[in-house]
């Protein structure tokens, strides 16, 4: 079985290690939503090996990413052996925290 959305960094030390040990899970995928997160998602998937991660921006923050923000993005995308999905991103008209068309 997958976790193919999850919060690692978000877990506190002991869920953490009870979470990695689940024998049912064979793979999680750690998702990073901002700089800080997505360092983080990085930090545990390179930490443990069957940890991979999704890392991009979340649509309420939408206004707050730069272009060099979405450069390091696509970089990590296509470099780095952990990254294995874009995730986080998307539309959210619900709540329109940030600009229809920034998003």
């Amino acid at each position: 079985m997958i976790d193919t959305h999850c919060h690692l960094d978000l877990l506190k030390k002991d869920d953490l290690e009870e979470t990695l040990q689940d024998r049912g899970l064979e793979y999680l995928i750690t998702v990073g939503y901002d700089r800080k997160t997505i360092k983080n998602a990085l930090r545990l998937s390179e930490e443990h090996s069957h940890v991979f991660c999704a890392v991009g921006f979340h649509p309420h923050e939408a206004d707050k990413v730069r272009d060099e923000d979405l450069l390091w993005l696509r970089e990590l995308a296509q470099k780095h052996p952990k990254v294995k999905a874009l995730g986080e991103m998307g539309l959210d008209f619900y709540k329109d925290y940030s600009d229809r068309k920034r998003q």
